[in-house]
């Protein structure tokens, strides 16, 4: 059973201070990655970008820089970026992420972003104050998500 993690780079990855006083457009908190990364080591998950970022040809690379693996993207390794969002609603980034999780299937997920996403995904969703960005309290947020969400598994009758 795969797990995803769902993530978003501004609020999340870099807040607005630690951009303040870097040229680099691509920079991401290498503490913040080795966050996620650590996550994605305990869980077995991977990531699916949903950041605006992904629609530069720069974003998967910055992540790599940052401290990702290849191997740390799941196959299909970022939301769609041409749904007609026109009527979607409340939250587009919970629509992209709602057309992924349905074109691959997922049941098992959390979501690292800084809004809000559809009501449906709250209890999904990890939300770090934009200033602050993704924390190691965070991670143990995301930690008892996917747990809650895996199935029980009991020992086979004997």
């Amino acid at each position: 059973m795969d797990i995803l993690v769902y993530l978003d780079f501004d609020g999340v990855l870099v807040t607005a201070m630690d951009r303040k006083p870097l040229a680099d457009r691509d920079f991401l908190s290498a503490d913040r990655v080795a966050l996620v990364r650590a996550f994605l080591r305990q869980t077995g998950a991977k990531v699916v970008v949903t950041t605006t970022w992904r629609r530069n040809a720069t974003c998967r690379d910055a992540l790599i820089r940052a401290g990702l693996a290849d191997d740390d993207f799941f196959h299909d390794w970022r939301t769609a970026i041409d749904l007609d969002l026109t009527n979607c609603g409340v939250s587009v980034r919970g629509t992209e992420i709602a057309d992924h999780v349905a074109r691959n299937g997922i049941s098992n997920y959390v979501i690292f972003d800084d809004f809000p996403v559809l009501a449906s995904q709250a209890g999904y969703h990890v939300q770090p104050d934009d200033r602050i960005g993704l924390t190691p309290q965070h991670i143990v947020q995301a930690l008892d998500i996917v747990t809650r969400q895996s199935p029980v598994r009991r020992p086979a009758a004997a």
